[in-house]
C-alpha cells in the first residue's frame, strides 16, 4: 500500500498527494495491522472455570487474541507500560479469525466468544459483555466451506482503547461413542 498520511488527519490515507501540500511518508511502524501466525488449537481435558460453563464439558480449547491498542496515537498521562499491539488501520478496527480443520469430528461442540477491554490500561482488561453463544454460526460457517475451514469476525467496541477477544470451543458430554476431537489451526488478523 503506497501513499502518504495526511498530517492534519492521521486516519486519512492519501494515495496520490496534491502538488504543494506537505505530507509525510507512511512510517513502516504505523502500517498498523496485526497478523498472528497459524497456531494449533489444543483441546485439554482439564477444565478450569476461567471461561465459565464447566458442567458437561469433557474437553476445552481456547484461542485468545493479544490485547490491541485501538487508539495508539493517544498519549497517556500515566506511565503504565503499554504492551498492547497498536492498530493504526482505521477508526473502527475488526478482528478476523480463520480456522482450518485437518482431522477429527466437529460433532458435540459448543462455541462461545467473550470480549475484554479497558478504556485506559492494557494491564487491566476485563470482561466487557456476557458470553456470546455462537454454536449455530460455527456450524453454519463450516457448512459453507464443505467442512474444511471457517471464518469469524468481530468489530471493536466504540470508545474502547484496549480490546481482546477469546474464542472458546467445548466438547459436550453425551450418550454414545465419543467422536475424535477436531484438529484445528487458527490464524487471526486485526486491522
Amino acid at each position: 500500500m503506497g501513499g502518504y498520511w495526511n498530517t492534519a488527519n492521521a486516519w486519512q490515507h492519501v494515495p496520490h498527494p496534491a502538488p504543494g501540500l506537505e505530507r509525510e511518508q507512511i512510517p513502516s511502524e504505523r502500517l498498523g495491522y496485526w497478523s498472528g501466525s497459524e497456531t494449533p488449537i489444543q483441546f485439554s481435558t482439564t477444565i478450569d472455570g476461567a471461561f465459565g460453563f464447566t458442567s458437561h464439558v469433557s474437553a476445552r480449547a481456547t484461542w485468545v487474541s493479544p490485547v490491541f491498542d485501538l487508539t495508539p496515537d493517544l498519549k497517556a498521562s500515566n506511565t503504565a507500560p503499554n504492551n498492547a499491539v497498536p492498530i493504526y488501520s482505521s477508526p473502527a478496527p475488526n478482528l478476523t479469525l480463520m480456522l482450518r480443520r485437518s482431522a477429527g469430528s466437529l460433532s458435540r461442540l459448543a462455541v462461545r466468544t467473550i470480549e475484554f477491554g479497558h478504556i485506559a490500561d492494557p494491564l487491566q482488561v476485563t470482561r466487557l459483555s456476557s458470553t456470546q453463544e455462537i454454536t449455530s454460526d460455527f456450524y453454519d460457517a463450516w457448512d459453507l466451506s464443505g467442512g474444511t475451514s471457517a471464518m469469524f469476525w468481530w468489530g471493536a467496541p466504540a470508545h474502547m482503547r484496549y480490546w481482546r477477544v477469546a474464542f472458546v470451543i467445548d466438547r459436550i458430554d453425551g450418550d454414545g461413542p465419543v467422536p475424535a476431537l477436531p484438529e484445528l489451526l487458527a490464524w487471526g488478523v486485526c486491522q
